[in-house]
């Protein structure tokens, strides 16, 4: 039996995910062909006339960056593994805290073909609005950035790296860190 919180073995993965696998492809290729229009995906972008190369790239950053946690533990990367999927190999998820929450982290792959991005809330139907949900979320903690927004910011407002990568990616918006950290991180995924 695979216990809450341990990863899952070799053997019952294959057990467990092939056929999963299997069903999740007709699924996504489903929803894909729901999904376009005019033989292309339709998705939500609100920074139009920016550049979106270095806005992947800064998102890039983001997604494996441990300090957009409260403690510094985890980063998107710790939930979504490219090396598991993008997912973190777990029947249920652990947060900066160490707590594990109701389910497991969704795989990121073809994300944009996706209608619903999250498992509790079907009304979440694009990244950049379920980006929020583990960085702000309480009930449980997942990555803390809620009541500590000032102190998180802080490490990007004086990141010699990170101010070079949001000069890049947002040239004509000055000292507007969140909104465009908020929206960084779905745009790598989103590619």
């Amino acid at each position: 039996m695979i216990k809450q919180g341990k990863r899952i073995s070799r053997n019952s993965c294959c057990r467990i995910f092939i056929p999963s696998a299997l069903a999740a492809g007709i699924v996504l290729l489903l929803y894909a062909c729901g999904n376009t229009q005019n033989g292309s995906v339709q998705q939500n972008k609100p920074f139009a006339n920016t550049d979106s190369g270095a806005i992947i790239k800064l998102g890039r950053y983001l997604f494996y960056d441990n300090h957009l946690s409260f403690n510094l533990t985890k980063s998107c990367s710790s939930c979504h593994d490219p090396v598991l999927a993008f997912t973190d190999g777990y029947r249920t998820s652990t947060t900066a805290t160490g707590d594990n929450v109701l389910r497991n982290a969704p795989s990121l792959i073809n994300v944009v073909f996706q209608k619903r991005l999250d498992w509790a809330n079907p009304f979440v139907t694009d990244t950049y609005k379920q980006n929020e949900r583990p960085l702000f979320n309480e009930h449980p903690i997942e990555l803390g950035f809620k009541h500590n927004e000032e102190i998180i910011l802080q490490y990007f407002r004086e990141n010699d790296i990170y101010r070079k990568l949001f000069a890049e990616a947002f040239p004509n918006i000055q000292r507007r860190i969140w909104p465009n950290l908020q929206n960084s991180n779905p745009a790598w995924i989103n590619q």
